[in-house]
């Protein structure tokens, strides 16, 4: 079936085209005349037709020959087009519209036309505003193909996004690891009284760092224009009388007095009433040198 299959010939006028060869021997017009009840070509189709034609051995130019499927397929109208001939390599260059991407389709040499070189393709990208990002490996690719075996798109200069500052961010210094670490007693005992539910800090105790706002770093754009980035914001401590800035270190905040620290979007402060709903394993025992207001109980043993 297969081989009955290759041995079709394959008629223009059932696609409606019309094959017309030039007096120079290179330049091949296809016409299409629309008429009822055509049927669709494909490349495939296209390519064997050519060769039962014996057109094969012409400088057919593969993205005409493309062009000229998608045409016959959607087109209402008559139109021609030249699908071989002397032509340069050459290359179209496009931008995405936020200009961090530029793309090229490739239009490979034929016949006696004049091989694409590097030079020629950056030549091409200068011409189209295109300075910055281009990729040099891409650039080597279409010179080794000429647009052979590229048939689409490709990009060939990326543009880089801005990357947007930090800004002024508060890490809390206040580890309770070691308190809510149990005590063991006699005969490995474990005294979860001592869990320490609570955390308190003395004067002097570090409570927060602050880590400065970064600047950002600028994108561009394929053009080479620079597309700049945010710079983070710069925030400063929230103080009260219960923390201060550390005098080595004023992007430390320290407490001045002893309690509870409480950790907040603009800083910290410290608590001198510590409050509890009830004291039990969840609290842990409470010791601490203030006042602390209990609206419950004190489990026993504790």
């Amino acid at each position: 079936m297969d081989n009955a299959n290759n041995d079709i010939t394959l008629s223009p006028t059932r696609f409606g085209l019309e094959f017309n060869l030039l007096g120079d021997g290179t330049t091949l017009n296809a016409s299409y005349t629309p008429v009822p009840n055509l049927a669709s070509l494909e490349y495939a189709m296209l390519t064997k037709m050519l060769q039962q034609l014996g057109y094969s051995h012409l400088p057919l130019m593969h993205d005409q020959l493309m062009e000229l499927c998608k045409k016959q397929n959607s087109s209402k109208e008559f139109f021609s087009i030249a699908i071989s001939g002397d032509r340069d390599g050459d290359i179209e260059v496009t931008q995405t519209k936020d200009g961090m991407n530029a793309l090229v389709f490739i239009r490979h040499a034929t016949g006696e036309g004049q091989l694409l070189t590097a030079d020629s393709i950056k030549g091409k990208l200068a011409a189209a505003n295109v300075a910055a990002g281009i990729k040099q490996d891409v650039i080597e690719q279409i010179v080794q193909d000429q647009g052979r075996s590229i048939l689409e798109e490709v990009v060939i200069a990326q543009g880089k996004v801005p990357v947007d500052g930090k800004d002024t961010e508060f890490v809390n210094l206040v580890s309770d690891a070691a308190i809510r670490k149990p005590t063991v007693l006699d005969h490995e005992v474990v005294d979860y009284r001592e869990f320490g539910g609570v955390t308190t800090v003395a004067p002097g105790d570090q409570i927060l760092k602050k880590l400065p706002p970064t600047p950002g770093e600028d994108g561009f754009r394929v053009s080479g224009d620079i597309v700049p980035a945010r710079s983070g914001k710069e925030r400063e401590f929230k103080l009260n009388k219960s923390v201060a800035p550390d005098q080595n270190d004023p992007d430390i905040l320290v407490a001045l007095i002893g309690g509870q620290p409480v950790i907040t979007e603009k800083g910290a402060f410290v608590e001198e009433l510590i409050n509890l709903n009830n004291v039990d394993l969840s609290s842990g025992n409470i010791d601490f040198d203030g006042s602390v207001i209990l609206a419950g109980d004190v489990q026993n043993g504790m």
